[in-house]
């Protein structure tokens, strides 16, 4: 009988706190609703200006530099993250000090994690991104090649058909 007693007050325990925070997650989860959707990464850029597509116009935005580099960025209502894009390649470049060379490999790769909101940052991981608009912004001003100081992903519009 005593097995049974605690068997049953778990359930009502859990029920009491379960409720007390449930609460205080849903006011956070309103005020952030407007997040929650599908982005696009926008900008990927570093210190050094390259032309890798050879069209003539350097960049130091390597999604100018390279159609191949489509990243996606989720986030759930639940708080959850997923993100899927190209493989990089990031080679030293020889004959040029402090040059990389960026390229996508054949494989994509899909990442999962959590996100939070503090005011007007919100957290990917160790990455806090500012919140401007549609955008979600990650500076990281004052690194060199390979490393990227400006990240950019922007909130895709839903798109809505009519027949």
């Amino acid at each position: 009988m005593k097995n049974a007693f605690n068997y049953s007050v778990l359930p009502l325990m859990l029920l009491f706190f379960s409720c007390s925070t449930d609460a205080d997650e849903d006011t956070l989860l309103d005020e952030s609703e407007f997040l929650y959707g599908n982005y696009v990464l926008t900008e990927l850029s570093n210190s050094q200006s390259s032309d890798f597509n050879g069209d003539g116009s350097f960049s130091s935005n390597l999604i100018d530099e390279l159609d191949c580099l489509v990243v996606s960025l989720t986030l759930n209502p639940d708080r959850s993250t997923s993100t899927e894009g190209p493989e990089m390649s990031i080679l030293a470049d020889i004959n040029t000090v402090g040059f990389y060379v960026y390229s996508c490999m054949d494989e994509m790769i899909t990442n999962s994690g959590t996100w939070s909101v503090n005011g007007s940052e919100l957290s990917l991981g160790s990455a806090v991104y500012t919140i401007e608009g549609n955008s979600l912004i990650f500076n990281n001003e004052g690194t060199q090649a390979p490393e990227f100081n400006r990240v950019v992903y922007t909130k895709r519009e839903a798109v809505v058909t009519v027949n």
